[in-house]
């Protein structure tokens, strides 16, 4: 007897109700299984599609970020080129003032 019932969840029938239906019937049911099994494709297929589009989105940040990232790290290395470079004027400018002020107490 265990044999004979489909499993009892919601909307199912036993067996012995499905042999009970008219053909008619039975392809009913089965057109009715059929359209939601193709709802259900589509609304999967759609799903898919939306989790592609997020992956996408999801490697577009990771792509700005580790640019805001390189951003930073280069923004870093020109300040201390920038540094480097302030250093070596001044030292330019305190040697030609040295060798202006040499050439006054010289004259």
């Amino acid at each position: 007897m265990a044999e004979e019932k489909v499993s009892q969840k919601k909307g199912e029938m036993s067996r012995n109700d499905l042999r009970r239906l008219r053909r008619l019937d039975l392809l009913e049911l089965l057109l009715a299984e059929r359209e939601e099994n193709e709802r259900l494709r589509e609304e999967m297929r759609q799903q898919e599609i939306k989790m592609q589009e997020l992956k996408c989105k999801l490697e577009d940040r990771r792509i700005c970020i580790s640019k805001a990232g390189s951003m930073a790290e280069a923004a870093l290395a020109l300040n201390h080129i920038f540094e480097d470079a302030d250093a070596a004027a001044k030292q330019f400018l305190d040697s030609i003032r040295e060798k202006t002020e040499d050439c006054s107490n010289k004259n």
